[in-house]
């Protein structure tokens, strides 16, 4: 009987002991999804942003508050604006215009400014993790600029008066970049799909910014120029920098330049730069597009980048980076720079790569250009890439080191006077499963001191020679080719 009563009071201690647990759980569980859902609710308006540029910026103050409603206040015309932006943790509605008279407005912190048909000019706006809400309007006036922090994930160019009506934007992107780049946290610069015409060149000279142009259409059709010095300095020594361009990226890092259609007047007449670079590092070009112009990219400089989805199309020139020998010093054109999906369509060069070191290519192509890889004092390793229905040489290599793999070469057209690759001056020259299908009588020229070695390639036209001189030498491992001329090492 004892034993019985022991066991009975063994089982009870231990169904408290599991209803304590229990209860303990279901609490814990309540209030991590109640912090759950409080974190999604103030994260909202970061999340919302990406989904009220795609609705036409319909968006309402309510939708983006937590579970603690903010007050609201509306800034009235007749009084000071320092007078009533005072309180933290407000939504201040601005329906009206108001001049900041050359003065500082801070806003205080955890605050939304809801503009509603109103705007801001002549002062400095400064945030403090401060969110801005408006359509796609002009709320940002002449002399109006942005300093501190923004809690907005974009900004919208519009805000700054880019309109697609403009006859001229170039001012207003200018302005909208300029202020971008004055907030000490960084922000992305969505523009509304359209087509936006430019006078002068579009300058970014600053650090981490990021531009969207959702697939517009960028148009310069003068010979505008930027405007910097014809003596710009840079590691290398001095370069012309004033030049004609529709952006010029100048001395800036860590940004990102994406989804942007760049276009010039037509292709026979136009002399502008697509995209003009000098002294730029960490860049992400991506999803850029150029018509119409004298080079699609010009390069002077630049580091560790990341290039992708380009595409150059009805161009005089594709790529061009280059690098001279300034003021007794050699300075690299590019270094840690990969490009991949990247297609050239027309023009004289598609990739002309000059002093381009420890990079690589990955999904490149060329169709219909007179000659398409043109190496000079480069380090690259190519793979998956390739040439259509060019007119000239597809490789030409100079005082480089160049590995190809799996790439492809094709041309139905015969072009007898001229070799289709050609390697030279100390260069050396390593292609590996590679197919080259063509019709010209000379195939392979390597020469003064330069080495070339094919693994595995294919060349169709047996009929085609390999020429070398007796400083050079070739080797042919498992290859379709038959013939050897000259003297090897």
């Amino acid at each position: 009987m004892e034993k019985m009563r022991m066991l009975m009071l063994f089982f009870f201690f231990v169904l408290q002991f599991i209803e304590l647990e229990v209860k303990g759980a279901i609490k814990e569980f309540v209030v991590v999804n109640e912090i759950s859902s409080e974190y999604k609710n103030k994260r909202s308006i970061r999340e919302d942003d990406e989904s009220f540029v795609a609705n036409n910026l319909n968006v309402k103050t309510g939708d983006i508050l937590d579970n603690k409603k903010l007050n609201e206040i509306e800034l009235v015309p007749n009084k000071s604006i320092w007078e009533q932006v005072v309180e933290k943790n407000v939504i201040y509605k601005i329906k009206s215009n108001f001049d900041l008279q050359k003065k500082t407005l801070e806003i205080p912190l955890g605050c939304i400014l809801d503009f509603q048909g109103g705007s801001l000019c002549n002062g400095i706006l400064k945030g403090n993790n401060t969110i801005l809400v408006s359509p796609e309007v002009k709320i940002f006036n002449s002399g109006l600029k942005l300093s501190g922090s923004f809690g907005n994930r974009l900004f919208l160019a519009s805000w700054f008066g880019v309109n697609a009506n403009n006859e001229d934007n170039a001012t207003y992107i200018q302005y909208a970049i300029d202020n971008i780049l004055s907030m000490s946290i960084r922000t992305r610069l969505v523009f509304s799909k359209g087509v936006y015409t430019i006078a002068k060149p579009i300058i970014i000279n600053g650090n981490g910014l990021n531009i969207d142009g959702n697939h517009s259409i960028f148009i310069k059709s003068n010979t505008a120029t930027t405007g910097l010095s014809s003596s710009l300095q840079t590691e290398g020594g001095v370069i012309d920098g004033n030049v004609n361009c529709i952006f010029c990226i100048v001395s800036s890092h860590y940004s990102i330049i994406e989804n942007i259609i760049f276009k010039g007047a037509s292709k026979v007449s136009n002399s502008v730069i697509g995209l003009f670079i000098v002294s730029a590092s960490n860049l992400k070009l991506d999803y850029l597009h150029f018509y119409n112009c004298n080079y699609g990219m010009f390069v002077y400089n630049s580091w560790m980048n990341d290039i992708g989805n380009i595409k150059i199309i009805s161009c005089l020139n594709g790529f061009k980076f280059t690098s001279d020998r300034l003021e007794g010093k050699t300075f690299q054109s590019a270094t840690s720079t990969h490009f991949h999906n990247c297609w050239v369509k027309g023009g004289r060069v598609a990739y002309d790569l000059d002093w381009v070191s420890y990079s690589s290519m990955t999904c490149c192509a060329a169709d219909e250009c007179i000659d398409v890889y043109r190496f000079h004092k480069s380090q690259i390793n190519m793979s998956g890439c390739g040439a259509e229905a060019f007119t000239g040489k597809c490789l030409q290599v100079s005082k480089s080191n160049i590995a190809i793999n799996s790439c492809l070469f094709y041309n139905t057209k015969p072009l007898e006077t001229t070799n289709l690759i050609s390697i030279e001056d100390g260069s050396f020259f390593v292609a590996t499963a590679c197919r080259f299908s063509h019709k010209n009588n000379l195939y392979l020229q390597v020469k003064r001191e330069s080495y070339a070695t094919l693994i595995d390639c294919d060349n169709t036209n047996r009929k085609s020679l390999i020429n070398f001189d007796s400083s050079s030498s070739i080797l042919i491992t498992n290859g379709a080719v038959r013939k050897i001329y000259g003297k090897t090492k």
